[in-house]
């Protein structure tokens, strides 16, 4: 009796124990079935999730919308990074040099004052294809501008003035960048209105203001 009792208990012991192998298997079955639904719906999303490089180049007119101080041409250099919700929507913050030119008293061109922009777009993309895209872009958002270079006050008819030496423009900057293209594959063709919502110039002892604006041609590559 003591026999067939030990043996039942030893069948009994490795019942349990092939039971405990099975349902740890199937612990492992169903971790590794969910981890492997996680993934691809991360890979999924991730493929949804769009990235692309952007670099544009644009030159064209400024001036302020209160009065004007001669400076006639505007650049553009930049880099964003855009990414797509969807096929139609977009957003892109980026980095951007920007300069504004005058003509001096020789008749040579010369940068008045560069700034650095940090602008964060919203794009809406129409006529989009597949792969090849084409169609309009319309692109919106504000720009916040930090001074790189500065031009200085010098009155030459009066070299002991007290204005001489002081510099001319402010270091901050608030503007919004409008802009619409046309776009073919990696490439885009528009226009962008850069307007500045602050007075950017110190005028001692004037009440007068200046607010930047330009009006650019651009082209952009991305991929």
């Amino acid at each position: 009796m003591k026999k067939n009792r030990a043996g039942r208990c030893k069948i009994h012991v490795d019942m349990v124990f092939l039971q405990s192998k099975q349902h740890h298997s199937t612990m492992r079955i169903k971790r590794t079935i969910l981890l492997a639904v996680l993934l691809t719906a991360i890979a999924t999303g991730a493929q949804n999730k769009r990235w692309e490089n952007n670099f544009y180049l644009s030159t064209g007119f400024t001036n302020s919308y209160y009065g004007s101080d001669g400076d006639v041409a505007a650049w553009h250099l930049g880099y964003g990074l855009n990414y797509y919700f969807n096929d139609r929507w977009s957003v892109m913050p980026g980095i951007a040099w920007r300069a504004k030119y005058g003509l001096g008293y020789d008749g040579e061109s010369s940068a008045e004052c560069q700034w650095i922009d940090v602008p964060l777009l919203t794009q809406y993309h129409l006529g989009l294809k597949g792969q090849s895209r084409y169609g309009f872009v319309f692109e919106a958002g504000p720009v916040l501008s930090f001074l790189a270079s500065n031009d200085y006050y010098y009155n030459d008819a009066i070299p002991t003035d007290p204005v001489n030496g002081a510099p001319e423009y402010k270091h901050f900057d608030l503007g919004l960048e409008p802009a619409v293209y046309f776009e073919l594959k990696h490439w885009r063709w528009g226009l962008k209105y850069h307007v500045g919502l602050l007075n950017t110039k110190r005028l001692p002892g004037a009440t007068d203001s200046y607010h930047y604006q330009d009006v650019t041609l651009v082209v952009n590559f991305h991929f």
